[in-house]
């Protein structure tokens, strides 16, 4: 998306956050009555949470916190690709910005 966020280039990693949060949401089913990108969307938050807490583990974030429930194992099986391909785009995506 790049928007800076009213703060210039100070707000770059915010933007890329935004990018990689948005790129993982889109690889969960929408929930309905969360179709609406511009309103708040918590069970798209969560999905993007559980995968984040995965890849967090795998790329050496370990420790207690990091262990998935089983709702998040769960919520993990609703992605419509393997996560360790996800986990290739992503880490493409930030690897390629600028």
């Amino acid at each position: 998306a790049r928007i800076p966020y009213g703060v210039g280039a100070r707000a770059r990693d915010l933007s890329l956050m935004r990018d990689v949060e948005e790129l993982v949401g889109r690889h969960f089913p929408d929930a309905a009555g969360e179709e609406e990108c511009t309103k708040s969307r918590p069970i798209k938050a969560s999905q993007v949470a559980a995968f984040m807490r995965w890849m967090r583990a795998r790329l050496g974030g370990g420790g207690r916190e990091a262990e998935l429930s089983d709702r998040e194992s769960a919520v993990l099986r609703q992605l419509r690709l393997a996560p360790e391909d996800l986990e290739d785009v992503v880490l493409r995506l930030i690897q390629d910005c600028p």
